[in-house]
């Protein structure tokens, strides 16, 4: 879960700077074109990484479903935000885009970087409710012993 939160993050952070780059493009030339260049070598990179980590939440989405439901559904509801928000289409469609309006552009690395917060904000909830469910499964454990013991000491006493 830490592993797929950190990679989120570094998603995030990647388009914050990717966005920058975006925004100071120079006007057409070699310069220009070479930047353009660098970046789509650079959104290319980050929609594989984008894929790598839905396959990763499907399967920690799968390890996890029986013993921490909640944790799972989230992952899942993470996954399903890339996909339904087509994160990875949009990473290369906007590659193409940087030809183009750089209004359109701009709208564009901002959706983008707008779906990869909302995919860091779900991880987080997923591993929230990780630790919810592993405090709930202490409380339960120190409860059963507490019960076990009291039993031990109320044999104790028949006897």
């Amino acid at each position: 879960m830490q592993d797929a939160q950190r990679r989120a993050q570094e998603l995030v952070q990647e388009q914050k700077a990717v966005q920058q780059q975006v925004q100071s493009l120079p006007q057409p030339s070699a310069a220009r074109e070479d930047q353009i260049k660098a970046l789509g070598e650079r959104k290319d990179q980050m929609e594989q990484k984008v894929a790598g980590l839905q396959k990763q939440l499907d399967s920690a989405a799968g390890q996890m479903r029986g013993d921490q439901r909640d944790a799972a559904n989230k992952l899942r509801e993470a996954s399903a935000g890339i996909r339904n928000d087509q994160v990875q289409e949009k990473i290369r469609y906007s590659k193409g885009a940087l030809n183009g309006n750089a209004e359109y552009s701009r709208g564009y690395e901002q959706e983008i970087a707008n779906n990869l917060q909302e995919l860091q904000n779900t991880i987080g909830q997923a591993s929230e409710a990780m630790n919810q469910s592993m405090r709930q499964n202490a409380q339960t454990q120190a409860l059963d012993q507490a019960r076990n013991l009291l039993r031990g000491l109320e044999s104790l006493n028949d006897r």
